[in-house]
């Protein structure tokens, strides 16, 4: 087992090859750690908006967007601030590896594109609902779904 390899509770479906299914992380958690990560960014956003660099502030907190989910330092162990303090985690399926900075820019990828943006969050809600593993478009992307972690 190597550092980046997650223990999680799994089950395995009858009749699949010993393959590992991963339990599909609640609407409403996902939902919290996303707001949750909001809350990080905005004051950071507004500290450098009040010191008259409103632009590197915006650099800063789409940084943390695009990367949240692979972050490796500070105690977050690769997730964002949103996801640890709800025991979320973005995995790998098929390996059980941990999200990494490359994951988390292709699990974001759609956000940063102006106009599609807009679209891409209430598409990326509904696919979350519908998909019964809550694998939206840039998880299929970046090969990832989000689960629970205790």
């Amino acid at each position: 087992m190597t550092e980046t390899d997650i223990p999680v509770e799994t089950t395995r479906e009858p009749g699949t090859a010993g393959e590992i299914q991963y339990a599909k992380a609640g609407i409403m958690n996902r939902v919290a750690a996303v707001l949750l990560d909001m809350l990080v960014m905005l004051p950071i956003w507004y500290v450098f908006y009040l010191s008259g660099m409103a632009r590197v502030g915006g650099l800063v907190t789409l940084a943390y967007s695009l990367f949240k989910d692979g972050i490796d330092f500070a105690g977050l162990d690769n997730r964002s601030i949103g996801k640890k303090i709800m025991g979320l985690r973005v995995i790998n399926p098929a390996t059980g590896q941990r999200c990494t900075y490359v994951d988390s820019l292709l699990r974001q990828f759609m956000f940063i594109i102006p106009i599609i943006n807009i679209f891409a969050v209430i598409l990326e809600f509904i696919l979350v609902l519908a998909n019964d593993k809550g694998i939206r478009l840039g998880d299929k992307l970046a090969k990832t779904m989000v689960i629970e972690e205790a």
